[in-house]
Parts: structure tokens; C-alpha cells; sequence
């Protein structure tokens, strides 16, 4: 927002020697840096230069919904997460679960959604439906944005040039390059605290540009942040070495309760983010830049409370667990661009490996369950655990020609091929189940359940059993695919722009499930392999009009697609025949329809406001089947959504600027249809989880110089979240109340350094993400973080 602000901004690095800001640069972490890489300056005051099309061009004059923040919004905003990106994109929804929701994708736009709203109990067995990129490569992790050249949010599919799972959009992570011309960086620091939370929160961090040749320069990263944690345990179980309850009276094995103790601010997270990237310029036609990234997140706990039994807002979870989660990002890719005159030749290399786990009270959803006495009997400390986990590894490469020039003709043609593997699933206990019975066996009184199997049956369907083994469900993935594309943009006069764009694909997919209940023997745990194929086309065709310079209208028709897999469930279990059906699951299409007018409003600013609707077909939904209610991925049906999005970004006065969104989205199941065997209460007009009504965003800042080269920028911005619905599942649907959240900010900024002073929820609004559990006396909920006072500083060199 604040680009007159920009243009202010020295870099300092002049007189300080290589090794000293080195030093200092490596210590801490990043966010922020000298004035934007050249690829993000704008042709206009609230204007940005992105290059989601291919070819460099303003937000405004690209012909479909885009928006774009760039990396000084960011850090001035201290927005580092995707649920702080949601704040001041129209229309982008993510909630707040911190680290915990490395788990699974759950960006949503456009009202493509089918999994539960704030709830991460299990990690989504589906693709998502928004592609992430990290620059040029497709890769979802929860990522820490710091030293961030912008940001990139692509609304409706984007297959031809972005591929699968790309059906409701694209969002483009890209980070500030070495540059050639000076040593200069940052060091940067955030102190706060939050409401009902005893320890504070801090921040920390620094970035270098170091040039090591007039064409070789290294930029580093690194960025360390803790949140504190605001939530309570009142009843944690104790637990033995191995996670069984301990008694609080031994000598009273059968009827004796477990012992408990409390813990305070449970829901602390960590996040560590290092960034090494290195660029050769050998000859001006050749451009090559190496990079690396790592990323570690941990997490005591979600920000659950237990609503039915301690109230929404008495910050208590109903958990006997503590629920701690980690995940891991490692990332290397080698970017080259080289211009051949008439085009320039692109390739990205790149390779990368994820991984999180996490662990989860089940324990309510297991006391819900209508088998729960006849399976488990009478124990008085019943306490279930999940262990969920969720890795991948890919490489990627995408080679791509580009037309050069201004001719009435532009054109991109590429290449792209991906080989990756996934791994999903969790496990579940029933700590403390096998010692109760083992002792219960003789009680002619209490009802004991059925027992376990452990260790008299040590391998079950090609698994290790375990001591309290009670559940799994686990996947594993062999995904192959190769595409080639094509998009050519014509004008055949002055103003008028046409473009189509075709994608051909090929997919190949591997997959081997285990799944069942393993306290129940060997006949309920099965394993199998199976195999698919897939190949189609995706296409997109468009039209704009430039009604004046200043003013374009245009439309798009665009098609996106998630590939198809295999469940490979088993073909009987027990005298249970599977259906068929149950085996396989197509792949799901988005067909989008995209009508919208966009422009500039002489000195006052730019504007969009678009309208669209999407039809969903063979939506692709992660439930359960069978009666081992083993983790499986149906076609429900088909959905639609529809909605209309507004963006403006406007110079009110001299001073005064502001940035206003609006999203209207209605999205429904229209055609349920799920297969037999699915087990799932999903019928024709089903509201889409996760998607807000309305969502409203409001920033407004003003600038007062105050002397030469120094200013005060005062911020006040608001995000309002309409009603949602939170599960597909009827059994399970509730809607969460709409809610704004308020933030406030003062900066005093010079060209050496800038010190604010914020606070984040002014209005201390309780938001309810969604639920975590709905069943039972231990249903959650998820919330936002109570209100945050802070100070931070960034002094650049």
C-alpha cells in the first residue's frame, strides 16, 4: 500500500564490510528487506508487476481475477502466515489452526470445499483443490512468509498453465532474489503478548544480500518465532512411559479411575525458517538462481476449546491428552532462464520432501460411538489416541519458451513432469484397554468387552501389531504425471485480446492401503494394491475489451481438474462383499464461467469486481467405508458454486490510502450421489464446508511526515467472516457465527529503521473457526487468538 513510502527507503549497506554484515545477517531471521526486487515495482502508486501469466504485467491489466501483495505489505502488516494473507485477500479463506494445519491443505476459494472447517483430526485423504507454488514449483506446506517478493492469488482453475489441483485456483509464493548491486539487509525483532497467555510471544530475525561478484550474489534467511499459548488442560490424564493411564488406586485394577493433573497454555507453536539462495548472471542472456529451504514447525496444541463442557469462551480443552504436532519442510530448486531472442527458454528443477505428524485425544468420539460398550466393556479410564502423519517427496521439473516482444502476438509453450510420493494415514490406541481386561477377565460382574489380540497375533494385514493397537488407516502413493501446454494471447486491433490455452496430461497412479480394526483380529485388517491410469485435456479460452486505457472488461471459460485414484480396499471382509464401486474414484472437473471489469480510477487508485460461476462434477470427498470404516476417497456428486468478488486499492488523499475487498460465495452440493458402501449422510443441497457467506476487508493507513525522511503511518484494518457451514456430513454440520476481527498499528519509520507499536483482535472477538469434534460432552471448537498487544523493530543496513 504505502509505495510513496518505498521510494524512501535507502539501502545502507555502503561502508560495511562483507564479512561484518554477513556475520550479522546470519544470526537471526528475516522479514522485510531493502526496497523490492525490481520484479514487484509498480506502474502505478497501487500498482504491482506479477508474472502468473507467463509475461510480466500489471495486476490490473491482467484479463481474470488476480490479486497480488507484495513483500513490503507483508512485513509492515507482520503478516507471516496464510491466515494473516486471508486478512487482506477478498475472497481467500484459511483457518487459524497454526503449525497443526501442516496436516492437510485447507486454503479455500471460490467455495471448493469438502473437508471439515477447522477441524485437522485426520489428514485429508484428497488433493486440494487450490494449487500452492513455492516460485515454480507445486508444493503445499504451511509456510512462514518472510523476505517474500509478493504474492500471488489466482481466483478459478488454472490448468493449462498450472495443471492439477489447480480446480478453485493458484496461489504463487515468491521470494526476493540476490541482487548483483549491493550488500545491504536487516535485522528485525517482535515482542507481544496475548491475552490469558503467561508467556509472551517473539519474533526474530534478519536477512542478507551479500554480492560475491559483479554476476554472483547470496542472499540468506532465517526467521525463528514463538507463539504462546492461551488454553488450559483441566483434566490431563497421567500416563505411563507407554501412554497407559496410571491408577489411581493399583490395588483396584478393574474399577479403579485414572489419575489426573492439569496444564496451562497448551497451545504454544515454534517455527524455524531458513532460506539460502544463490544467483549466477555469467552472460546477460542467462540468469540461474539456486536455492534451498528448510522449514520446522511444532506445536504443544490446537486452539480447541470445549464447548459443551466448559464453555466457548472459558479457553479449557476437553482434552485428557496433551496433542502435540511437528512438521518438516526441505526444499531445492534450480531456476534458469535463458533469452534466445525470440523467446526466452525457462526451466525449474526441483525437489522436495514434507512431513508432519501429530497426536490427538479421541476419546469423545470414541465414547459416541454405539459399539463403544460392547467393544471395550466397562472401563472406567477410557482414553483414545490417534497418531496421524502425513509425508511426501517430489521432483519436478518444467521447461518453458516464452515469446519475447511486443507484437500482437504472445505465446508460451512448456513441458512439465512430476514423480511423487505420499503417505497418509494414522494410527489409534486405546491406551490402558488391554491391562483393564486383562484384569477384568475373571470379574464375574463388570462387562469386559471383547479383548485384544496382542501379542498372540504379532503381524496383522502385513503390520506390525502394538500394545493397545485399536485402528489404522494408512496409504501409500506412487504419483506420476506429464503434461504439455500451450497458451497464445492475439490482438487483432487495438484494445481487443483473445486467448486460449491447452493442456494435455497423462497420470499414472500407484497406491497400497492398509486399514482396519486391529483389535479385533486378522479378518479385520486388510491390505491391498492397485493401480490407475488417466489422460485428458484442459482448456481455457478468454476475451478482453479495453473500453477506455484506463478500463477493461473480460471474460473467461477455464476448466481445472483433480486426477483420480485407487482406494484399493479389500474385495470381502468377513461376509461383507465391498461394493465395486468403493475400489476406484474418478477424477473431479471444475467447468468456470468468469464475467468482470477492471481498471483505474485516474490518480485515485485500481479496482476489480468480477462475477462467476462454477459447476463441481464427480466432487472427490475423503470419508470412511466399509465396516472396518477404513479412510477412502468417493465421488459424491456434483456441486456448484457461484459468487461475486470486489477489490480496490485507493489513494484517498495525499496521506490517507486504503485497500477494500468483498466476497459473496454460495456454494452447494446440487446432485449428491455418493456409492453404496460410503456411509455418508450427504444429501442435495448440502451447504460446502469452510466457506464464509460474506467476507469483508478494510485497511486503512495515513501517513504524516514528521521530518525529513521520517514519517508515522497509522493502520487500522477489520476482516469480517460471515456464517459457515463446517462438515458436508448433515450428522455432523454446524454453523459457525460470523465474526470481525480488528487490528491496529502505529510506525514510526526513517530510512534506517522502523519501530511500531500494534495490537492484533482490538475488540478481543471470540472467532470460531469450526469444530473439531461434534459429538458427545467433549465437542470442540476452533478459535482465534484473544486480543495481542506488540512492539516490533527493523533496522536495515
Amino acid at each position: 500500500m504505502t509505495r510513496a513510502h518505498q521510494t524512501s527507503r535507502a539501502r545502507l549497506g555502503r561502508g560495511l564490510s562483507w564479512g561484518t554484515a554477513l556475520a550479522t545477517g546470519i544470526a537471526i531471521s528475516a522479514v522485510g528487506s531493502a526496497p523490492a526486487h525490481a520484479e514487484t515495482e509498480a506502474e502505478g502508486d497501487n500498482e504491482i508487476i506479477v508474472t502468473a501469466s507467463g509475461f510480466e504485467q500489471s495486476v490490473i491489466d491482467v484479463p481474470y481475477n488476480i490479486s497480488a501483495v507484495d513483500g513490503e505489505e507483508l512485513a509492515e502488516r507482520g503478516i507471516t502466515d496464510l491466515y494473516g494473507l486471508t486478512k487482506t485477500v477478498p475472497g481467500l479463506v484459511y483457518s487459524d489452526t497454526g503449525p497443526r494445519g501442516g496436516l492437510a491443505s485447507g486454503i479455500v476459494i471460490r467455495g471448493l470445499s469438502v473437508n471439515p472447517s477447522g477441524g485437522v483430526t485426520f489428514p485429508s485423504s484428497t488433493e486440494p483443490t487450490v494449487s500452492t507454488y513455492i516460485n515454480n514449483t507445486p508444493v503445499f506446506t504451511n509456510l512462514f512468509l518472510s523476505d517474500i517478493s509478493r504474492v500471488e492469488v489466482l481466483r478459478g482453475p488454472q490448468g493449462t498453465l498450472y495443471g492439477a489441483s489447480a480446480e478453485a485456483g493458484t496461489i504463487r509464493f515468491l521470494f526476493n532474489k540476490p541482487e548483483f548491486d549491493e550488500l545491504y539487509g536487516n535485522v528485525r525483532g517482535d515482542v507481544s503478548t496475548t491475552r490469558r497467555a503467561a508467556d509472551v510471544n517473539y519474533k526474530l530475525g534478519s536477512m542478507i544480500n551479500a554480492p560475491l561478484a559483479p554476476n554472483l550474489a547470496l542472499r540468506l534467511n532465517a526467521d525463528w518465532a514463538h507463539n504462546a499459548g492461551f488454553i488450559d488442560i483441566p483434566k490431563l490424564a497421567v500416563v505411563d512411559a507407554g501412554g497407559v493411564p496410571v491408577l489411581a488406586d493399583p490395588s483396584e485394577p478393574v474399577t479403579s479411575p485414572g489419575l489426573f493433573t492439569s496444564a496451562s497454555d497448551v497451545n504454544w507453536d515454534e517455527s524455524l525458517s531458513l532460506r539460502a539462495a544463490l544467483r549466477w548472471n555469467p552472460v546477460d542472456a542467462l540468469d540461474m538462481t539456486l536455492m534451498y529451504q528448510h522449514q520446522k514447525q511444532e506445536s504443544g496444541g490446537p486452539n480447541y476449546v470445549g464447548y459443551v463442557e466448559y464453555g466457548a469462551d472459558s479457553f479449557k480443552s476437553s482434552a485428557q491428552l496433551l496433542e502435540p504436532f511437528k512438521s518438516e519442510l526441505d526444499f531445492v530448486s534450480l531456476e534458469v532462464e535463458s533469452s534466445l531472442g525470440f523467446a526466452t527458454l525457462s526451466s525449474s528443477s526441483s525437489y522436495y520432501k514434507t512431513k508432519a505428524q501429530g497426536r490427538t485425544d479421541l476419546t469423545g468420539m470414541y465414547l459416541g460411538f454405539s459399539f463403544y460398550p460392547f467393544v471395550y466393556g466397562a472401563s472406567p479410564r477410557p482414553l483414545f489416541e490417534q497418531d496421524p502423519f502425513n509425508s511426501r517427496s517430489a521432483y519436478i521439473q518444467e521447461v518453458r519458451l516464452t515469446s519475447e516482444g511486443d507484437g500482437p502476438v504472445k505465446w508460451i509453450v512448456g513441458g512439465f513432469y512430476r514423480d511423487e510420493s505420499r503417505s497418509i494415514g494414522d494410527k489409534q490406541y486405546a491406551r490402558g484397554y488391554s491391562a483393564f481386561y486383562d484384569a477384568c477377565i475373571d470379574d464375574p460382574v463388570v462387562m469386559c468387552g471383547l479383548g485384544t489380540v496382542y501379542p498372540d497375533v504379532p503381524i496383522l494385514g502385513g503390520i506390525p501389531n502394538e500394545y493397545d493397537f485399536a485402528y489404522t488407516s494408512q496409504t501409500e502413493t506412487d504419483y506420476k504425471e506429464k503434461a504439455v501446454y500451450a497458451e497464445v494471447e492475439w490482438q487483432p486491433i487495438d484494445g481487443l485480446r483473445l486467448t486460449g490455452g491447452l493442456r494435455g496430461y497423462w497420470q499414472d497412479t500407484k497406491s497400497t492401503q492398509i486399514g482396519g480394526l486391529l483389535f479385533l483380529g486378522p479378518d479385520f485388517v486388510s491390505s491391498k494394491t492397485a493401480t490407475t491410469k488417466d489422460s485428458g485435456a484442459l482448456y481455457k479460452i478468454g476475451v478482453s475489451y479495453d473500453i477506455t486505457p484506463e478500463l477493461m472488461l473480460y471474460g473467461v471459460y477455464s476448466i481445472g481438474q483433480r486426477p483420480g485414484g485407487v482406494n484399493s480396499l479389500p474385495d470381502v471382509i468377513g461376509s461383507e462383499v465391498v461394493p465395486v464401486e468403493l475400489q476406484t474414484y474418478s477424477a473431479d472437473e471444475v467447468r468456470n464461467i468468469e464475467a468482470g471489469i477492471k481498471g483505474r480510477l485516474g490518480g485515485l487508485g485500481t479496482f476489480s469486481l468480477s462475477a462467476f460461476t462454477m459447476d463441481w462434477n464427480d466432487v472427490q470427498v475423503g470419508t470412511a467405508v466399509t465396516s472396518l470404516v477404513i479412510g477412502a476417497v468417493i465421488n459424491a456428486g456434483d456441486a456448484r458454486a457461484k459468487g461475486i468478488e470486489f477489490e480496490a486499492n485507493l489513494q484517498l488523499t495525499g496521506n490517507l490510502s486504503a485497500k477494500l475487498g468483498y466476497a459473496y460465495t454460495k456454494s452447494t452440493l446440487v446432485n449428491a450421489d455418493p456409492p453404496p458402501g460410503a456411509h455418508a449422510s450427504i444429501g442435495d443441497g448440502a451447504a460446502l464446508p469452510g466457506v464464509p457467506d460474506h467476507m469483508v476487508s478494510a485497511v486503512l493507513e495515513y501517513l504524516q511526515p514528521i521530518a525529513d525522511g521520517q514519517d508515522l503511518a497509522f493502520t487500522l484494518s477489520g476482516n469480517y467472516r460471515g456464517e459457515t457451514h463446517t462438515a458436508l456430513r448433515s450428522d455432523l454440520d454446524k454453523v459457525t457465527d460470523d465474526f470481525i476481527m480488528v487490528d491496529a498499528g502505529i510506525t514510526w519509520r526513517t530510512e534506517r529503521f522502523d519501530l511500531k507499536a500494534y495490537v492484533n483482535n482490538l475488540t478481543d472477538e471470540l472467532g470460531v473457526f469450526g469444530f473439531a469434534d461434534t459429538a458427545g460432552t467433549r465437542a470442540s471448537i476452533a478459535i482465534s487468538r484473544p486480543r495481542t498487544f506488540g512492539l516490533s523493530a527493523t533496522v536495515r543496513y
